[in-house]
């Protein structure tokens, strides 16, 4: 069994870490877990909860938060709300120049 840890992104409401490992295993094929890691005072890092999941799942649970991220206010809900500059016409946008040099 090989493993590879892929990220480990910190948790800000307390001391923990979500991992992203993928695991290559000659019987069940590749996987890939999602660890909630916590830290214990003299215990160091250690596992709570572990989700395993095969590549189908995976690009799912991508597509989902895929999905999640653009609701969230990364611009896209929150973009609409925005009211655009009216544009001059291309006729107002060439008289203009020539209205100010005078």
């Amino acid at each position: 069994m090989l493993e590879t840890i892929i990220a480990s992104i910190p948790q800000a409401q307390d001391d923990s870490v979500l991992e992203v490992a993928l695991i290559h295993d000659g019987a069940t094929g590749p996987r890939v877990e999602l660890r909630s890691l916590s830290w214990g005072t003299g215990l160091g890092w250690y596992r709570r909860q572990t989700l395993t999941m095969d590549g189908a799942t995976a690009r799912d649970l991508i597509r989902s938060l895929s999905q999640a991220h653009r609701r969230m206010g990364n611009g896209a809900e929150f973009g609409r709300k925005v009211i655009p500059f009216p544009r001059p016409s291309a006729s107002q946008a060439l008289a203009e120049p020539q209205a100010m040099q005078r």
